[in-house]
């Protein structure tokens, strides 16, 4: 993931920046949401975790924009993506979410 969003020029970090931290705007947060294994026969045969790359800027960007979600897209596939306004940062904050999944091999 990290590797994803570092090829795009955009200061990213996991989960949250340490208190007075963070870069100037832009930049991007990313974390798991939410992660699914997948079992049977006693074992785990693939992972299903669903994750999420929080960009945040001062406006909205679109080349910027499309360099992210070209980052995300050739790496992971499809996305969703919501925008909101973060009152509390002056800043709007554009959210992409897509699943990846992961096939564990025969003897993971």
């Amino acid at each position: 993931m990290f590797a994803a969003l570092k090829a795009t020029g955009v200061p990213s970090t996991h989960m949250a920046w340490p208190v007075n931290s963070a870069p100037p705007l832009p930049w991007a947060v990313f974390y798991l949401d939410d992660d699914l294994k997948l079992n049977a026969d006693n074992r785990r045969w693939a992972s299903r975790g669903t994750w999420v790359v929080e960009l945040y800027q001062k406006a909205a960007d679109p080349a910027l924009e499309g360099k992210v979600e070209s980052a995300i897209n050739e790496a992971f596939g499809d996305y969703d993506k919501t925008e909101t306004w973060v009152d509390s940062e002056d800043c709007l904050m554009t959210i992409y979410r897509f699943t990846v999944i992961e096939r564990i091999d025969e003897n993971g």
